[in-house]
């Protein structure tokens, strides 16, 4: 028998299995592909040809990798390094792509099939865990595989053929001008009560609300121009575990300062300079509307423990962001047109249709900004 002729590097190597099939085995870049197999040496030769060109067209080729680890690659390369990404955003998508891991981790990515999905689905509900959170799980799965597809690790997406857990969780109360007051009332004499304020009467998120500062305060108009953000211990290094970012949106917006929120942020001055006066030396002074005992920034957990510890009843039921929702209701109540909410609450859709904000006028927004005050005025 002639000597087989030895294959160029990179190329591959072919050989025959002690069952008489022939085997054509591919390794490039430390990435080991899928075999292929024929009946002749020349049919698996053509096969290799095949494969080869795909890679080398850039043709992404199926492998053997496992779920667990596509997640894990995904979440590195593309969630992580999005500069748009918030750190506890990263930390959710990073304990439910566990939660997937656990179940069905070990499954090659290209053989998960929407029965894996289901089956992950089902061992959640079973466990005990709400059915919210359960379709969080599997909407993250389905962003995951959606960049699978987009990357051309598989053909389709089978998220698409589960059919989601509904949610039954009841729907939360509206907020309206009684339920404001009230809110307003029970927080009254707190340290931290200018932050409802700012919820309520410039529908503010709550990492806005923390960044705000005095320089911000401008006459009639509070400018909403940063975030004040958690920052992971992975991602600060040494550096300061509360960081200032963008708002959501990533614009400037203005909002009018009504009579009831300008009283509230003088209390808060108020309040601020007996801090100041008893912490003495110790005091920082950070410049922010909203600080602790010593002059520092607030972190949100101290927002929400405010609320546990104030709203009781059927109070209990609010989050801070829901004071946003009673904002947006309340001047929708007292007339204010869609454009105008849109642009006191600097939602993204301002930014798709940027034609909107160009003529909303300040004297449009301070007219909303009356309208609020007349509406919770009593």
């Amino acid at each position: 028998m002639p000597p087989t002729r030895r294959r160029e590097y990179g190329t591959g190597s072919i050989y025959q299995r002690k069952d008489g099939r022939w085997c054509g085995s591919l390794m490039r870049e430390r990435v080991r592909y899928p075999p292929v197999y024929g009946r002749t040496r020349r049919e698996v030769a053509v096969k290799l040809a095949a494969l080869l060109r795909q890679i080398e067209a850039g043709i992404q080729v199926h492998t053997h990798q496992t779920l667990g680890q596509f997640l894990t690659t995904w979440l590195d390369t593309e969630v992580a390094v999005n500069p748009d990404t918030k750190p506890g955003t990263l930390r959710a998508y990073r304990y439910r792509a566990g939660l997937v891991a656990r179940q069905i981790g070990s499954v090659q990515l290209a053989k998960v099939t929407p029965q894996h999905v289901q089956s992950v689905q089902a061992a959640l509900l079973a466990a005990g865990r709400a059915p919210a959170s359960v379709r969080d799980v599997i909407n993250l799965l389905g962003i995951a595989l959606n960049a699978a597809e987009r990357w051309q690790l598989i053909q389709r997406s089978p998220v698409r053929g589960v059919r989601r857990v509904r949610s039954t969780s009841p729907k939360k109360p509206g907020m309206g001008v009684t339920e404001a007051h009230a809110v307003l009332e029970a927080v009254a004499g707190h340290r931290y009560a200018v932050a409802a304020a700012l919820g309520l009467y410039a529908g503010v998120r709550v990492s806005e609300a923390l960044g705000v500062r005095w320089s911000d305060l401008d006459g009639d108009w509070l400018t909403i121009a940063r975030q004040l953000q958690q920052v992971t211990r992975a991602t600060r290094g040494d550096g300061p575990a509360l960081a200032e970012v963008p708002t959501k949106s990533r614009a400037v917006r203005r909002v009018p300062v009504t009579p009831q929120l300008r009283a509230a942020l003088d209390a808060q001055r108020a309040h601020q300079a007996t801090a100041r006066e008893a912490a003495g030396e110790r005091w920082q002074e950070s410049g922010y509307v909203l600080t602790n005992a010593r002059g520092g920034p607030v972190y949100q957990v101290m927002i929400s423990a405010m609320l546990k510890e104030r709203l009781a009843g059927d109070l209990a039921v609010y989050t801070f962001h829901a004071f946003r929702h009673g904002y947006s209701a309340i001047l929708h109540a007292a007339g204010v047109d869609l454009e105008t909410r849109m642009a006191l609450l600097g939602h993204k859709t301002m930014e798709m249709t940027a034609g909107v904000y160009g003529h909303v006028a300040e004297r449009t927004l301070h007219a909303a900004g009356e309208r609020l005050s007349e509406a919770m005025r009593g």
